[in-house]
């Protein structure tokens, strides 16, 4: 399968993965969960391009892999909680999330499909028409693609927003993103929408390419958020030295084919990279120190 005939499978795989595997390393395979809360389509859409990097990943000398895709994060969550994870993908709001109450230990950074290194940006815009100066009584509403922690997204993605655009945001989670942005750019909907790197180079190709997407010049950016370290590849419990330099082995000369590069494609990625570890201590800290001083906040469930 190439990237032309993936349609909706391609769009569960935003950047957002985990590995499971059972409990302790008795089997012959790995087993392979991967996990994007509000992705499109079902498991059975994403199967054949996962099959496919399972098979590439031994093709490159790594471990016999299987495993599925589960459409939510509390799924994902209660496999890893009841011991039948050993590696994981996740994204670098999880990682921060969950890693208090769950063992992660980092081996590798992945290299984001629209970024050119294992960082990544995101991205904040709204409808040309937007006033300069946003009431902060208003209580603005900000969409994204996936739920977003709230103390993520104000401790470390929107640390430098100018003065007046800084309000206390109301996340959303749209089912259909590029529906939302189109109603925010025609000021149908109030409101402002957060995009990722793949997001965010997506969107600056529609401009201009059709007569219908006219209106994606409607919208402005209006904020950048500093790079941050890119979703890690994490241990969730030891496994074999030998099988861990295997995986992180075949995952690192994924892109050396253009096999390998089809199918990163696919699950949105570029590649992967050894990890810069003090750059994701770093944002650590800043994140448990904003998380101390926060109230206790409902929020929706983290990527």
């Amino acid at each position: 399968m190439n990237a032309q005939k993936t349609n909706k499978g391609e769009s569960l795989l935003f950047l957002f993965l985990l590995f499971l595997s059972p409990p302790a390393f008795s089997q012959d395979k790995l087993t392979i969960a991967f996990i994007y809360p509000g992705g499109e389509g079902s498991s059975a859409d994403a199967q054949p391009i996962l099959d496919r990097f399972f098979d590439h990943v031994q093709k490159n000398g790594g471990p016999a892999l299987t495993g599925a895709y589960y459409p939510t994060l509390e799924t994902g969550l209660s496999a890893v909680k009841s011991g039948k994870t050993q590696v994981g993908i996740v994204s670098l709001e999880t990682w921060l999330t969950w890693k208090k109450s769950v063992p992660m230990e980092i081996i590798l950074s992945t290299l984001p499909a629209a970024s050119n290194n294992p960082r990544e940006r995101y991205f904040f815009m709204t409808t040309a028409a937007n006033p300069e100066i946003i009431e902060p009584a208003r209580a603005p509403v900000a969409y994204a693609s996936r739920p977003v922690d709230p103390v993520f997204f104000k401790s470390i993605l929107m640390t430098n927003i100018p003065a007046e655009f800084q309000a206390d945001f109301k996340l959303r989670t749209a089912q259909n993103l590029l529906s939302e942005l189109k109603k925010i750019a025609a000021g149908e909907t109030p409101g402002f929408a957060l995009l990722d790197n793949f997001e965010y180079a997506s969107l600056k190709k529609l401009r201009g390419s059709a007569p219908s997407l006219d209106w994606v010049k409607d919208l402005r950016l209006i904020y950048s958020s500093p790079l941050v370290p890119a979703s890690p590849v994490v241990l969730f419990t030891p496994i074999p030295e030998e099988e861990k330099e295997k995986l992180a082995s075949a995952l690192l000369s994924l892109p050396n084919s253009l096999e390998g590069r089809e199918i990163l494609a696919n699950l949105r990625l570029r590649g992967f990279a050894k990890p810069r570890i003090e750059e994701y201590q770093a944002v650590e800290a800043s994140f448990e120190n904003a998380r101390l001083a926060a109230p206790s906040i409902p929020a929706e469930s983290p990527n």
